[in-house]
């Protein structure tokens, strides 16, 4: 409860158009969470497809390859899949009836 109320306290005294830049992080979280665990399998495997020594997974460019590529498969996931659905579903619960 406190940290719900810190937050919409904080909402309450910006500037609206800080709140609004974070919108697109929102939109893609949902992305993050469900392609973090098969991208990390699937680069596991391709690594060891390839031998790759294991310790390519603590380098720190391996981790920012990881996270952008992880952040533009999310991005690309709303925009073509999350966002079309959500519209699809919105006009057909706005349809007026005949």
């Amino acid at each position: 409860p406190t940290l719900i109320g810190a937050t919409a306290l904080v909402e309450a005294t910006t500037p609206t158009r800080w709140w609004t830049s974070l919108a697109g992080a929102g939109n893609i979280s949902y992305g993050v969470y469900l392609l973090h665990a098969p991208l990390q399998m699937f680069a596991i495997a391709c690594a060891a497809h390839l031998g790759l020594p294991t310790d390519i997974f603590t380098r720190p460019a391996t981790f920012v390859a990881f996270f952008a590529t992880l952040l533009i498969a999310a991005a690309l996931s709303y925009t073509w899949i999350e966002k079309p659905a959500l519209l699809a579903a919105r006009a057909l619960l706005t349809k007026p009836e005949q």
